[in-house]
């Protein structure tokens, strides 16, 4: 039985739930499992404030961010990188001490730089996880035992950034089992599951306004989270609605609500797409953030699994086109599915502990 020390930071959903699939995963299989946000371990208010800064920036001043991300990849930000690797090293010494892993795996490129810079010398192994369908510079710490990614072509973006090609396996982005392959949908009428996401209100008052704006009839899923704010301005918007609108809180219920629609409308998040990839439900996505959703977004819509809207209007011309052509509507879901990796997870528990047991 191994111990595993997951780490992850407070920046974005996707980062924490692919830490806890990671565990899950191999709980399941009889080993221990910690998982650590990186940034709390010596003090809840450094992650909290870090958290606040973050979402600010991205929610309030998208173009900042996107403009933060396209600098990482210049060469004094990478130089940058590596000296904030080295501070943190301090901070990873004493979490090993700690935790005593046999193992260290991370799901956000921070722990994984400072992991990195410590397994140089010879520490316990340590694993990365790439949760998203880019990868910048910052992810390519030399050091790491292997580096797990979403597609071939991040494999390759790493590989260019320095990273042995022997290091990085194309795997998929770890996702709960319940996200699996569903039969072809048909439904009648169109089926539309609308997520709001980790700032989900914009989204959700356009997603819905779009929605009220097509003629022929859709049944409508909104999952709002807990979020009691934006489930007064749904409910709102519902009775003025010609079409039958389900309202749901926060539920475990994500994968049911995605098996059962024709389309998703949402945030490209990595793991938010990751998840409907596997299922095989094709996306609208609706305004991307600079960063890392404009990529994933851009993945989506290059390989005919997704569409894009940048407004209300291109919601509700998306929506009416593919309530009407059927045929259009199943070739989405395919190549949805084609590149949904359901057993991303297992996967990479497999890999880990296969490599574990030769060293």
């Amino acid at each position: 039985m191994s111990m595993f020390l997951i780490l992850t930071a407070p920046f974005g959903h996707g980062h924490n739930k692919a830490a806890e699939n990671m565990r899950e995963s191999l709980v399941s299989t009889g080993h221990k499992a910690q998982i650590v946000d990186f940034f709390s371990f010596e003090s809840r208010y450094v992650s909290k404030v870090a958290k606040a800064f973050y979402d600010k920036v991205v929610f309030e001043y998208p173009s900042v961010f996107g403009l933060a991300c396209q600098l990482s990849k210049r060469s004094p930000a990478q130089e940058l990188t590596e000296y904030a690797n080295q501070l943190s090293r301090r901070l990873m010494e004493k979490l090993l001490k700690k935790y005593r892993p046999d193992a260290v795996i991370a799901t956000h490129f921070t722990p994984l730089g400072a992991a990195a810079v410590v397994r140089r010398d010879g520490s316990v192994p340590v694993y990365g996880i790439i949760t998203d369908y880019y990868a910048y510079p910052v992810w390519a710490v030399p050091g790491a035992d292997f580096y797990f990614t979403a597609t071939d072509e991040v494999s390759m973006q790493l590989e260019a950034y320095g990273i042995e090609p022997n290091k990085l396996i194309s795997t998929g982005i770890p996702i709960g089992p319940e996200f699996s392959p569903r039969p072809a949908k048909k439904n009648t009428p169109l089926t539309v599951t609308v997520m709001s996401g980790g700032n989900g209100t914009t989204l959700v008052e356009g997603a819905v306004r779009a929605i009220n704006a097509v003629s022929m009839p859709i049944v409508v899923h909104v999952l709002i989270g807990r979020n009691d704010k934006l489930q007064a301005t749904v409910e709102a918007l519902s009775r003025e609605s010609p079409h039958r609108i389900d309202i749901v809180g926060f539920t475990d219920q994500v994968a049911a609500y995605m098996n059962k629609s024709d389309l998703l409308i949402t945030k490209p998040g990595g793991l938010t797409t990751a998840e409907a990839l596997a299922v095989g439900i094709p996306l609208i996505i609706y305004k991307p953030m600079p960063g890392p959703e404009e990529y994933n977004a851009r993945f989506l819509t290059s390989r005919m699994a997704a569409v894009t809207a940048l407004t209300e209007e291109d919601i509700t011309y998306h929506l009416l086109h593919l309530a009407t052509d059927q045929a259009y509507l199943a070739s989405m879901s395919a190549c949805a599915a084609h590149l949904g990796k359901p057993h991303a997870t297992k996967t990479i528990s497999d890999h880990i502990l296969t490599h574990l047991s030769t060293i």
